[in-house]
């Protein structure tokens, strides 16, 4: 019989990587013949609380507000789905009447009608606050499966302070891949595209994604100062730094935008005080860009699928300095890495295990990836060591006596190798065989047998 879901998660058109990842995971999951019904519970709130939903949207609630949280979810449990699935991100589960996180309340409410729940986790903090523990140790109880998006997540939540334990359950904890898109270099040819944006004959590197003072790019663009000085005058012209990607817009609201000018006007300065070439003002339209008089470009524009999977297809090089290492998951790098892209990352959790598997060399300082033919991309160190190393690697894959087209060429390929791994159909196809799992673990009788010891 085909299996009835229900996703609780945000979900376009709200602007959020969480909400984007669920609707690439339902458009997989629909072209199955073994999944029946998909209907979302959005979680939305501060002005977009049930505005402009369509399909599969059915229900609606506002995250900040317990009561609307418990209705919904009720509402949604009368339709008898056969899986709950959570995406969870912190953030999005908090509200405001309370410290217990929503997606516990909804787990915990399911988990009491005897259905069965999945929740994905997008954060697993190295060093949690009381808050976050007591969250996921309760997600952990009322959930039959935490999906995360690397090994090193399922240890971690197995060690201390976590202390998940799995030995009579070892369906509790799972790794499914972050799904990538299928990317096809036919349809999107690098070259036809940079003609397209006037960009041919220029080396593009770009960093694409919700921008935010956790994406590191005052450190890219310190590092691409540094590459610039290793530049001749002609050198400098034909290459271009892109910043493509607006602003969270729950973080363009918080503390009344303050935080927001904050960083948008550390952003010009640095790009200033790097005496770098950049437009007058942020651009929103990629028509009439003069590439060769500027450095740095920056893109202030939310990145709809077609224009983000151009970009991609247009970059030489991807940027990802993030600062916070303890990130287990990336639409970014995923898709990075479904089409081919030669990109530098600092040393975060999912980086880690991606673009470098079990090697022990990222836990060392300094840089990895530069001509090891197992790496899948470029590490580097975070924060102010960033800029030197990340520096260093762009030389590496720039110039021709550094390594240039051949080292660059040989990442994509490597990358692209792998990412037929992660398309979403497969994380879709993983998924289905854990709640097929799932349903076989209820059904089991178990016995008891004999108990034997041994004769001393």
């Amino acid at each position: 019989m085909p299996i009835d879901i229900r996703g609780i998660s945000t979900y376009p058109p709200s602007e959020c990587g969480v909400g984007k990842y669920k609707f690439n995971l339902v458009t997989a999951l629909g072209k199955r013949r073994d999944v029946g019904t998909i209907r979302i519970t959005a979680l939305c709130g501060d002005g977009d609380y049930s505005e402009g939903y369509g399909f599969p949207v059915d229900l609606t609630a506002d995250q900040y507000r317990i009561d609307s949280v418990k209705e919904a979810a009720a509402i949604a449990l009368s339709k008898n789905p056969d899986v709950i699935i959570n995406q969870h991100e912190f953030g999005i589960g908090e509200n405001r009447e309370g410290k217990e996180d929503n997606f516990v309340i909804m787990s915990r409410m399911a988990k009491k009608r005897g259905f069965l729940v999945i929740s994905y986790l997008h954060t697993v903090p190295s060093d949690p606050d009381p808050y976050q523990l007591q969250t996921l140790r309760d997600l952990s109880r009322f959930s039959d499966t935490l999906v995360v998006h690397t090994d090193s997540a399922i240890k971690k939540l197995m060690e201390k302070p976590y202390e998940i334990d799995i030995s009579e359950h070892p369906e509790k904890i799972e790794h499914i891949h972050h799904g990538v898109r299928p990317y096809n270099p036919t349809d999107l040819d690098r070259l036809n595209i940079k003609r397209e944006m006037g960009l041919q004959n220029i080396m593009l590197i770009t960093s694409l994604g919700l921008r935010g003072p956790n994406k590191g790019h005052e450190y890219s663009i310190r590092a691409y100062a540094e590459l610039l000085k290793k530049c001749t005058p002609r050198q400098r012209k034909r290459m271009v730094y892109l910043i493509a990607g607006q602003c969270h817009p729950k973080f363009m609201k918080a503390e009344g935008g303050s935080l927001y000018r904050k960083y948008e006007s550390g952003l010009k300065e640095t790009i200033s005080d790097c005496k770098l070439s950049t437009p007058d003002d942020y651009i929103r339209s990629f028509e009439g860009v003069d590439w060769e008089k500027h450095d740095v470009v920056v893109f202030d524009n939310f990145l709809d699928d077609f224009t983000l999977m151009k970009l991609y297809a247009a970059s030489n090089v991807i940027l990802m300095l993030y600062p916070n290492l303890d990130q287990i998951s990336s639409g970014v790098l995923a898709d990075a890495i479904g089409t081919g892209r030669a990109v530098i990352t600092t040393k975060f959790e999912y980086a880690r295990e991606l673009l470098y598997p079990e090697s022990e060399l990222v836990k060392k300082e300094g840089i990895v990836g530069i001509n090891d033919p197992l790496a899948r991309g470029i590490q580097v160190d975070p924060g102010d060591l960033s800029v030197e190393q990340c520096a260093f690697a762009l030389e590496h894959l720039i110039f021709e006596e550094k390594g240039g087209r051949k080292a660059r060429f040989a990442l994509e390929k490597r990358a692209q190798r792998y990412g037929y791994r992660m398309r979403w159909d497969e994380s879709a196809h993983q998924l289905m065989e854990q709640i097929v799992c799932l349903k076989g673990i209820k059904k089991v009788k178990r016995g008891r047998g004999p108990v034997f010891h041994k004769r001393s």
